[in-house]
């Protein structure tokens, strides 16, 4: 563990920051490095900074029972907003809640302290609520902020934490928290009970750490083969003393396996990258028949070189979408350069556009229906194949086409019974 983090106290936006962006983490709360653009966004930004901490003050004085002091500011929303919060909870019934505003706890983990201020934490008899304020010029929505750090933090904090501090004896399922945001309208973004969200966050926490070990021990499964192979080639080349001939060829298999390698590691890195995305940021409209025609024309020379008829059939086009077009373009590369690559010479291969689908078939005679079912898994490669490959071009295709929530699949093409060609499907 860095020193620097020995003592660290973590908050929501500090575990958000990594989860985001580990290196962002380390600039901002290792190597203490902040940085400011003072350019039409940046004020923007932190002009709706100022606007969120005085609203956060206002409503920090109506719960604490002081002066609001509303003549003190000029902004025209804080008493549409303020009205909001007093209709809300009006302060003046007696009852017998708790409220706790801007109120921060800090808990030990294993070790790390992990701290969370909340805006208002609401407490009864019989449960506890955690309000968080929200006033920036985005509407949330429940499934933006279901899965946030500090909805999973915040509500954890508030058993292991806040219970504690004031002896309660409160049940998981009574832990809620809302997201309000004064601005659009009166009715809360309300999370599921702790343990509920818990569960869930603990299950998606689970199954990626189940993905990631496998695809770890697959790769280093896999990396084995070339460097064992790049071994003996080097040894072959400093035993062939004056054999020329031997040491060329030595060389030439060499540069090969170097080659399988980097294709290998390349391939590793997509994957792995693609993986890590939940979700696909600065997406643009989809034009599926430039996309097409210009893969096309660059893999057609390819196609030539190895007797392999690659042609584009026009049926119709897709409605307009938002998507990745580098993506779906290595896509689509990735299933027609194996077309290329494995299929027999002479054979045709169409990639046909229609409203709902992209086809990409081949008359190449197919393969057989147990091989079928074993494509696309990570790192598969049927037997008998001479190209190289990492066997995990599929798996990039799969994986993109999930991002875009298209679904992806191969088939067999058969006619009177008898497998002609292989079908890459995509639904669009």
């Amino acid at each position: 563990m860095n020193n620097k983090l020995k003592y660290f106290i973590y908050s929501q936006n500090s575990i958000n920051t990594y989860k985001s962006c580990p290196t962002k983490f380390k600039y901002k709360y290792i190597d203490k490095i902040n940085w400011k653009y003072d350019d039409i966004e940046s004020r923007e930004y932190y002009d709706s900074l100022k606007v969120g901490s005085e609203f956060h003050l206002l409503c920090e004085r109506y719960f604490s029972n002081i002066p609001l002091g509303l003549n003190e500011y000029t902004n025209p929303k804080f008493k549409v907003w303020i009205d909001k919060i007093k209709n809300m909870f009006p302060m003046n019934k007696k009852n017998n809640k708790i409220y706790l505003p801007e109120y921060e706890v800090r808990f030990n983990l294993d070790g790390s302290i992990i701290t969370a201020k909340y805006d208002l934490i609401i407490i009864d008899e019989n449960s506890i609520e955690v309000w968080d304020w929200k006033t920036e010029n985005v509407k949330l929505e429940y499934i933006k902020v279901k899965d946030r750090i500090q909805t999973v933090v915040y509500m954890f904090l508030a058993k292991e934490a806040v219970c504690k501090i004031f002896n309660l004896n409160i049940d998981y399922n009574n832990i809620k928290m809302k997201y309000y945001q004064p601005q659009y309208d009166d009715i809360p973004i309300e999370i599921l009970p702790l343990v509920s969200n818990l569960n869930q966050f603990f299950a998606r926490t689970e199954q990626q750490l189940k993905r990631e070990r496998r695809f770890v021990s697959d790769a280093a499964h896999e990396l084995r083969s070339p460097l064992a192979a790049l071994r003996i080639q080097t040894e072959v080349a400093q035993l062939a003393g004056d054999d020329t001939k031997t040491r060329e060829m030595a060389l030439i298999h060499l540069t090969q396996g170097i080659d399988r390698a980097n294709q290998l590691i390349e391939q590793l890195l997509t994957l792995s990258r693609l993986d890590n995305l939940n979700e696909l940021d600065e997406q643009a409209l989809i034009d599926w028949s430039e996309i097409i025609t210009s893969l096309v024309s660059e893999l057609f020379f390819n196609a030539l070189n190895h007797q392999i008829d690659l042609s584009f059939d026009y049926q119709h086009l897709p409605p307009i979408k938002l998507g990745q077009p580098l993506l779906l373009s290595q896509m689509l590369r990735n299933l027609l350069d194996n077309a290329i690559k494995y299929c027999p010479k002479g054979t045709e291969v169409r990639v046909i556009l229609q409203r709902t689908k992209i086809l990409i078939e081949d008359n190449g005679g197919g393969v057989e229906p147990e091989e079928l079912a074993k494509l696309g898994q990570r790192f598969y490669r049927p037997a008998g194949q001479n190209e190289k490959g990492s066997g995990l071009g599929l798996s990039i295709v799969a994986r993109i086409a999930e991002l875009h929530h298209y679904r992806f699949y191969l088939e067999n093409i058969e006619y009177q019974g008898k497998i002609q060609g292989l079908r890459a499907v995509i639904e669009l």
